[in-house]
């Protein structure tokens, strides 16, 4: 897969996948849930208030600008992948 130019792919295997930090699939999560939450929270405001077209178009342009934002966190975090094996300074340390 080639994101933004690189051609490096984000995921090169299942592997990779389970090595992905705890907190960095705790974010992911928490973005999805976010995303989730927005959306449930926008139809049940339909749902319950008889709003006018003048105020479905104004919240709906608030929820979208909402629901964008999580998405870019969303792909921020897809995007970036698993952390390279040697990240630290010292070559020593690194494994490769």
């Amino acid at each position: 897969m080639r994101v933004l130019g690189v051609n490096k792919p984000a995921v090169e295997s299942t592997d990779d996948i389970a090595n992905v930090p705890l907190h960095r699939r705790d974010a992911i999560a928490g973005a999805f849930l976010a995303r989730a939450i927005t959306h449930a929270a926008f139809a049940v405001w339909l749902l319950r208030r008889r709003a006018g077209w003048e105020q479905v178009f104004h919240s709906g342009a608030a929820f979208a600008l909402a629901d964008g934002i999580l998405a870019f966190v969303v792909v921020t975090l897809l995007v970036t992948g698993p952390p390279s094996p040697c990240w630290c300074s010292r070559e020593s340390r690194c494994s490769r």
